[in-house]
């Protein structure tokens, strides 16, 4: 996986979450799918706060603050790839 994929999924989770009718189950399974498949690509290196915005999807749906930023932190990632 390119740096260019990782953020066209992370931009498709995002996307999700800031839709006007968020679906959880959605998220969850675009999160776990990328999961799988950095693990399957260890090659890949994925900044660590990003990965906790792709495996905390269950706690940003129960806390808005931490949510938001976490929706920050990958915006500024996708805006920027020198992000760690």
């Amino acid at each position: 996986m390119t740096e260019t994929e990782l953020k066209k999924l992370l931009a498709a989770i995002l996307a999700e979450e800031e839709s006007s009718a968020v679906d959880w189950t959605r998220i969850e399974s675009l999160s776990l799918d990328l999961i799988e498949r950095l693990i399957e690509e260890p090659a890949m290196v994925c900044p660590h706060g990003v990965y906790h915005f792709i495996d905390d999807f269950d706690i940003r749906q129960h806390d808005r603050e931490y949510a938001e930023r976490q929706r920050a932190l990958v915006g500024n990632y996708l805006k920027s790839p020198n992000m760690a």
